[in-house]
């Protein structure tokens, strides 16, 4: 069956599968011990998600911090960073490390690095689709408080937050990397292109 698969193709699902390893045992025996990137973007998505709601609203209701918490799933449990929105005092979000975006800027990356082109392409997709995905991720932050802050809106909550912002992220990771790949195709096609002085 492998041998049915075209050899670049399988190039890049081997690359693609030994980059994820290498980021797990990464992120699970180093990164998400000490939590670095993690208690860094939760703390900075709060507080932009605080910064441009603040700027809409006068008295700056909004106010965050980053904490410690005991997170528990079954027998499970960890202290985890989180970023924390008040309203006017009042708890109203709180921004885990399983939804700061880290995971989807590495699969995104991930893809960007392995996927055959331009040093310099690679460089400009990966810098645009981080700033994209944190970008998507404080509008969707933006997002949940406004559904929590309105009575009306908050039934809608859960399903925001687990499917009509998920489907929003991915969409646009989807589009960066459609993009990306049409962008290298194009190039690369100029390139094989013969020169003038070559037909005859």
């Amino acid at each position: 069956m492998l041998k049915q698969i075209p050899r670049p193709v399988l190039i890049f699902l081997s690359n693609a599968l030994i980059a994820f390893i290498i980021w797990k045992a990464l992120y699970l025996f180093w990164l998400q011990p000490i939590q670095k990137p993690d208690r860094f973007l939760v703390k900075n998505i709060a507080a932009q998600t605080c910064r441009v709601l603040n700027f809409f609203l006068s008295g700056h209701p909004y106010s965050a911090i980053s904490a410690t918490v005991l997170f528990r799933d079954g027998d499970y449990t960890q202290l985890v960073w989180v970023g924390k929105v008040f309203y006017n005092g009042n708890s109203v979000l709180s921004i885990h490390p399983f939804c700061d975006g880290l995971e989807l800027m590495v699969l995104y990356l991930g893809f960007i690095i392995c996927f055959p082109s331009s040093l310099k392409r690679k460089v400009w997709f990966s810098i645009l689709g981080v700033i994209s995905i944190y970008g998507i991720n404080v509008l969707r932050c933006i997002g949940l408080v406004i559904i929590v802050n309105n009575s009306d809106l908050r039934k809608w909550f859960d399903f925001a937050h687990h499917y009509l912002f998920v489907i929003v992220v991915y969409g646009l990771i989807f589009l960066l990397w459609i993009w990306f790949v049409n962008s290298s195709l194009r190039h690369q096609s100029r390139l094989s292109k013969p020169l003038p002085d070559e037909i005859a």
